[in-house]
């Protein structure tokens, strides 16, 4: 019979039998018993390092990720109802800046039908509703526009507009 506390049994390698055992003498292990405080003190910093690294990592991941972003709003004045190559020319400009109609900007379209006290409203209601930026298609849609804001006291609202033959003249620009 082997003795096994003393000796650890290792398979002899060298015989052919199978049942061939060698006695090998165990020495000490280098490891030392932990008292429960210290294994409960490591486990403890152990989780605290993963928490930190979690931490981290979710912090990164987070800073990486940009949060949904709200389109632009653009509030449209047409004068009249028609196609405008010029509106379009602007709306080919945001998209080629990126701004991808729907997703980036989203345009409100509002139309007086030539009627000054309509666009004058239809300019308020795009200052009330908070527009990022009025285009106005005409003069006649400039002009309330501009008059709107300033109104408001809301000159941070960019007012891009097409078709004026004397925007100076017409006191939209200085």
């Amino acid at each position: 019979m082997l003795d096994t506390e003393n000796y650890a049994i290792i398979l002899n390698k060298q015989c052919t039998h199978p049942m061939t055992f060698t006695q090998v003498p165990r020495t000490k292990s280098p490891v030392t018993k932990l008292s429960r405080p210290a294994m409960i003190l490591g486990f403890g910093i152990l989780a605290l390092a993963a928490l930190i690294f979690l931490g981290i990592l979710l912090q990164q991941r987070s800073a990486s990720t940009p949060p949904p972003q709200t389109p632009k709003k653009i509030g449209v004045l047409q004068w009249v109802t028609v196609v405008d190559p010029s509106f379009e020319g602007f709306k080919k400009a945001m998209s080629d800046l990126g701004y991808m109609e729907g997703r980036d900007v989203v345009y409100e379209y509002q139309n007086a039908n030539a009627d000054p006290k309509k666009a004058a409203e239809l300019a308020r209601n795009f200052v009330d509703q908070g527009v990022d930026l009025m285009y106005a298609m005409t003069f006649p849609g400039a002009k309330p526009a501009l008059d709107a804001t300033i109104a408001a006291g809301r000159q941070d609202i960019p007012i891009v507009f097409a078709h004026a033959s004397n925007p100076v003249e017409g006191g939209i620009i200085e």
